[in-house]
């Protein structure tokens, strides 16, 4: 089935962008880490997905941030995405 033109379904597609985060914490025993998450903001700049506690390696989260940059990933999918990653 073909449709005309005029009744043609127009596919928008969001762009996001995935970046790292990364934040000081005080742990047990006067112990300061720092902890590295992943967020993906949309085309307006608003955050629409955040996992601020993922891991205390910045290179491995750097990685993830980079495949979901590559991938186009919906953030709809990244928990998922995360613990597969994580596994």
């Amino acid at each position: 089935m073909t449709l005309s033109k005029d009744k043609q379904l127009e596919v928008v597609r969001t762009c996001y962008r995935y970046e790292c985060t990364s934040a000081v914490v005080d742990g047990e025993e006067l112990m300061r880490y720092t902890i590295y998450g992943i967020r993906a903001k949309d085309e307006a700049g608003t955050v629409v997905a955040c996992y601020d506690d993922v891991s205390t390696q910045q290179d491995f989260v750097n990685r993830l941030v980079e495949l979901c940059n590559q991938g186009m990933l919906d953030p709809l999918h990244l928990g998922d995405v995360l613990l597969d990653y994580l596994g």
